[in-house]
């Protein structure tokens, strides 16, 4: 994905006008490093519980996973925060189906995805700011 990115993180995005309080870019790796670790270790709960009929939570995960992945695409590569905007909100949704879809076989699991819908919904304001100001 970065090959695709590149471009619009290093000569596009640098010339929006973003919040005030938006991280330096060198926070994102890091922060995405502890959320994938976080997602990991959830989905290896989910997967591990001994609870029957998992299909909803496993597929809920994997729509929510699709669209954090095509984000960038549309955001950094079409520089389209429009677009990405939607993607967004529907990740949003789609996090949050996860964390009740996952309540029902594992409750670490669940809260392991907290921080992640937090810094979603940080991400979710930070878009629309970029896109209705730009």
């Amino acid at each position: 994905m970065g090959l695709l990115t590149g471009h619009g993180i290093k000569q596009w995005y640098p010339h929006l006008i973003k919040p005030i309080f938006t991280p330096p870019n060198f926070v994102f790796p890091i922060i995405w490093t502890v959320l994938y670790s976080m997602m990991a270790v959830a989905l290896a709960l989910l997967w591990q519980s001994k609870t029957a009929k998992k299909k909803r939570a496993f597929l809920c995960f994997g729509v929510q996973l699709f669209l954090n992945f095509i984000w960038s695409f549309l955001f950094f590569y079409l520089e389209s925060p429009g677009i990405a905007f939607f993607d967004i909100v529907l990740l949003w949704i789609f996090i949050v189906l996860t964390i009740g879809a996952m309540w029902r076989h594992t409750h670490w699991g669940s809260y392991l995805l907290l921080p992640y819908l937090a810094w979603v919904s940080y991400a979710v304001y930070i878009n629309f700011f970029i896109w209705s100001n730009n």
